[in-house]
């Protein structure tokens, strides 16, 4: 959305900018649930009574699964373990293949 494309831009990381819930069309909404998003990351601002757009992007994501990041802590983790990748150098593993035998 605006504000996060306009910090990754300003620290040189490629991104698309998309319309927050309710901005325009099509919006974060519509995207995630054509599954044109890989991954959320969106931290909550402040426990509130109402569901604001933040809410409502985390709750689409999780009923369309698509993967989820709502800790500061986590995504800073995430970063630096992709920084120490290539693209070429990542394989994607399914789920049995760490698995362990027997169990």
């Amino acid at each position: 959305t605006e504000k996060t494309s306009e910090f990754l831009t300003k620290n040189n990381i490629f991104n698309t900018k998309v319309f927050k819930f309710g901005e325009g069309k099509p919006d974060v909404i519509d995207l995630i649930k054509n599954k044109e998003i890989d991954l959320v990351i969106n931290f909550p601002q402040e426990v509130r009574k109402d569901f604001g757009a933040g809410y409502t992007i985390r709750r689409n994501a999780v009923d369309f699964e698509i993967p989820l990041i709502t800790d500061i802590h986590l995504a800073k983790l995430l970063v630096e373990c992709l920084e120490k990748k290539t693209l070429d150098s990542l394989r994607i593993k399914s789920w049995d293949e760490y698995k362990t035998n027997g169990n």
